[in-house]
């Protein structure tokens, strides 16, 4: 096989909301030179947010029709089709689910193309997770000896993994990237969001973007949020995410219960303002940046914050501490008395001395996770897995 032709990666992904994973693979794929790479998504679940802007940007994308928590006979054998149509030399998986369709499509397609599985988490363990997501991780365990590699974004995401019962001496890291041509500093975004927030240009802002799920412990938040406004430090608050939302009752619950009888009063200082388009805006018009997070993987929203230049206080969740160090706080996961506490430092200090360590933060992402390299890892997997196969 001559390797002169673009190398063709067929992605097959679980689905496409505007979460961690799918905007790293859309990341990815704009980093992948078009000329070199010839890049086909596949979603196992039709819809999401993000599907507009794949087919926006002229990426080939088709999905197996599965319903959610269903998987089907069907959709197999559809992308064994997909698979002998588009003749890959490279099957990547994403995500649990998206590795597991990824390698039993190919298994029994009959083709020996190398299959990639790429893990966005942690495995701290399974408490958090759905009943058919449990027995997805496990099925993977006993399904790990078929892929040629198995990609993590976090180290401790290796471990833990093998320790569950991946197969051992196939997986390797690679990072998360991030596109600082889009956060960065903005004194208009920041100008503009506080406006629309009714929020002073000189009021401290702390922010957190997420979902509402059980992994991003908004219970962790919301205590920690609620105990730096009892201390009557002049701060608000504004949180970004799908069903992150006024009429969340179990947000607004644990938030009452933090305030008691004055919940009425703090309650004004949070701005649930649910799923947003325009997160550079959002990351540049706060001040600091929290992730409260039980599990993560490499938290994307993070590194965001960071390359805006916002210093971040966070949950040593995955990679997310490797990430912070040292120009941030890190704080053991679960542990809203240490989030707090942490926030409240950050929360106090003089503007100038935030800013000082959120520019130190943009330069770290400058440095270590531009998409340029990141990308240029991914590519060396490849090339080094096609060449194996060839020979």
């Amino acid at each position: 096989m001559s390797l002169v032709r673009p190398l063709k990666v067929l992605h097959c992904i679980t689905d496409l909301p505007a979460h961690g994973a799918q905007r790293m693979l859309l990341k990815l794929i704009e980093g992948l030179d078009s000329s070199a790479f010839e890049n086909h998504v596949v979603s196992l679940v039709p819809g999401g947010t993000l599907t507009q802007e794949f087919l926006e940007k002229g990426i080939p994308l088709c999905d197996l029709g599965m319903k959610r928590g269903v998987p089907t006979l069907s959709a197999l054998l559809q992308l064994r089709k997909i698979i002998k149509e588009f003749q890959p030399d490279i099957i990547q998986g994403w995500l649990y689910h998206g590795n597991l369709v990824a390698s039993l499509a190919a298994l029994i397609s009959g083709n020996k193309v190398p299959v990639v599985w790429n893990i966005r988490r942690a495995l701290y363990g399974l408490g958090d997770d759905k009943w058919l997501t449990r027995n997805v991780i496990r099925a993977g365990a006993w399904l790990s000896w078929h892929p040629k590699l198995i990609l993590h974004n976090a180290e401790v995401s290796v471990q833990q993994h093998v320790d569950f019962g991946y197969a051992e001496g196939k997986h390797a890291v690679i990072s998360n990237c991030f596109r600082t041509d889009q956060f960065k500093p903005d004194a208009e975004a920041r100008l503009n969001i506080r406006t629309e927030l009714g929020i002073a240009a000189d009021e401290t802002l702390v922010g957190i973007v997420g979902r509402f799920h059980p992994q991003k412990d908004y219970r962790n938040f919301c205590q920690a949020a609620a105990s730096v406004a009892l201390q009557g430090a002049p701060v608000q608050f504004v949180m970004v995410g799908d069903n992150v939302v006024p009429e969340n009752a179990t947000i607004r619950m644990w938030l009452s219960d933090a305030f008691g009888d004055a919940a009425s009063d703090y309650l004004k200082r949070f701005h649930m303002l649910g799923p947003r388009d325009d997160i550079p805006a959002i990351m540049a018009s706060i001040d600091v940046y929290c992730s409260s997070s039980a599990n993560e993987g490499f938290p994307n929203v993070v590194g965001e914050a960071m390359s805006c230049g916002v210093p971040c206080v966070v949950t040593d969740a995955g990679a997310t501490g490797e990430l912070v160090h040292g120009v941030g706080a890190v704080v053991a996961r679960k542990d809203s008395k240490a989030l707090s506490r942490a926030l409240l430092d950050f929360v106090v200090k003089e503007p100038l001395e935030r800013q000082s360590i959120g520019r130190s933060a943009r330069e770290r992402v400058l440095e270590h996770y531009s998409l340029e390299a990141i990308a240029q890892q991914y590519i060396s997997c490849y090339r080094t897995l096609v060449a194996e196969q060839v020979s």
